[in-house]
């Protein structure tokens, strides 16, 4: 979509079939955002009727909040955040309006407990929409101040529809904490390097970076340090953030991304030195899940109060036990340098 929105005005029949394919792409991409707008609208028309706040989040949004076109960001669905408390009052009301939750066979209580989100086709389009109560990891020790960000959102008109969007230090503290999130799920560090930028690309979700890279270079004025450090701070993402920042440095090399990372670092120059030694509160939050994980499979896979059907629940818990032998060799190899470092 990039390249054939650049190639714009230049196509003619003398175009090779390589920028024809570019110019295609991009076409075929800002028509899937459009359907994705309009499944968006009538959505969150829905639950809005009800008393429900939906803030728009990520996919065509960032497109046209920070690429200034919503066809150059590729999505393949839409994702929404609601207040936690409407959680179960908009699957009703999603449900009773002909929405199919596509939930993978996994039960309800798996939604509510892990995923934190409601999978749901619409009915007109079959396009997915992802309702989001939570973004960060339900195990890690985070505190993100949802109710916040429904609080502080902002008004959009996108291509003619009405939504809500999350205030510019929210939204990137909501991208910062959903990265980690999926980070952690598939035991990575959050922070990235130049030469993974091929395997991001392949997994898709080189965008995801890609967002909060031009959020940061496009918004300088309105992009205020002291507000992001804060609110990091209070919600417990301080080290997520910056090590997501040094990824999107390593991997755009942005001059507003570099001014925003070298006034951080001199802030606090011996607490995030480098960003790669994770915190105490991060080692143990495998450790914490195992003990959730455990007593979540333990607790519902019997009758009457099924959680899991038998053997359902055990390859979450066996990939929750080996992120946590990963937490207890990490913590003993800190303690080893620290006693080192001490000699």
């Amino acid at each position: 979509p990039w390249l054939g929105f650049l190639a714009g005005g230049g196509c003619d029949s003398g175009m090779n079939q390589a920028l024809r394919s570019f110019r295609e792409a991009y076409q075929r991409n800002l028509s899937s955002a459009l359907a994705k707008l309009q499944a968006a609208a009538r959505l969150t028309a829905l639950l809005g009727a009800d008393g429900i706040r939906c803030v728009m989040m990520r996919g065509a949004f960032s497109g046209h909040r920070y690429f200034g076109d919503i066809g150059l960001r590729l999505c393949e669905d839409i994702d929404i955040l609601i207040p936690a408390s409407s959680r179960d009052r908009a699957l009703d009301v999603l449900l009773n309006a002909g929405y199919i939750l596509d939930n993978q066979g996994l039960p309800d209580n798996f939604f509510r407990r892990h995923a934190q989100h409601w999978a749901v086709r619409d009915p007109a389009t079959s396009l997915m929409l992802e309702i989001h109560w939570r973004l960060d990891h339900p195990f890690a020790l985070h505190r993100m101040d949802h109710e916040g960000v429904m609080r502080r959102a902002e008004h959009a008109t996108i291509e003619g529809y009405e939504f809500f969007r999350a205030e510019l230090h929210d939204d990137i503290l909501m991208m910062c904490a959903h990265l980690d999130k999926h980070n952690r799920s598939a035991g990575m560090d959050s922070q990235i390097h130049e030469s993974d930028a091929p395997w991001l690309a392949e997994q898709g979700v080189l965008y995801a970076w890609l967002d909060i890279a031009l959020a940061i270079e496009r918004n300088p004025g309105l992009l205020d340090l002291n507000i992001l450090i804060e609110r990091a701070e209070r919600q417990g993402l301080t080290q997520a953030v910056f090590t997501t920042l040094q990824s999107v440095v390593h991997l755009w090399q942005g001059p507003q991304s570099r001014r925003l990372l070298d006034d951080w670092t001199q802030r606090e120059p011996r607490r995030l030195h480098s960003g790669q030694r994770r915190l105490w509160a991060r080692k143990r939050a495998p450790i914490h899940s195992v003990k959730h994980t455990s007593a979540d499979y333990w607790g519902f896979c019997f009758p009457p109060a099924s959680y899991f059907r038998p053997l359902q629940g055990l390859s979450l818990f066996f990939a929750r036990l080996g992120h946590a032998g990963a937490a207890f060799w990490k913590i003993g190899c800190s303690v080893l340098d620290a006693w080192a470092l001490k000699r």
